[in-house]
């Protein structure tokens, strides 16, 4: 099965897997029309996407969520063009301005659009693409 959606955060070393499961959630009941089965708030088709460094956190919140993950070096996500909103911390850490929004992106190559600028919890951040 091909990712048609893929949800990117960020997260600080303090970040719990609540937090970032809680505020994908949220990001996702914000924007129903991503969701195809209508009995779950959930995408069928989606990836969750990362930083590297945020591997072990990620794959928990591919569990919790039951999606796959994908993760990325700082290199490639600093490659990835994000223009909605802007972390100078992120910068100077990653050297992306939005680890999320460019996960995001990167998880779905060429054929990716952001649908869900990134959004902000507890020690994260958040970001959905969609394929165009």
């Amino acid at each position: 099965m091909t990712a048609r959606i893929a949800i990117g955060f960020g997260a600080t070393s303090w970040a719990r897997v609540e937090d970032v499961v809680r505020l994908i959630e949220a990001t996702l009941a914000a924007h129903p029309s991503l969701a195809r089965d209508p009995s779950s708030s959930h995408p069928s088709r989606a990836v969750i996407a990362t930083l590297d460094r945020r591997a072990a956190l990620a794959r928990k919140v591919g569990d919790a969520l039951h999606y796959a993950v994908v993760t990325f070096d700082a290199a490639v996500l600093a490659g990835i063009a994000v223009g909605v909103t802007a972390s100078p911390r992120a910068l100077a850490s990653v050297g992306s301005a939005s680890v999320a929004e460019a996960a995001a992106l990167a998880a779905l190559g060429t054929h990716g659009r952001l649908v869900a600028g990134r959004t902000t919890g507890r020690n994260c951040t958040c970001a959905i693409a969609r394929m165009a």
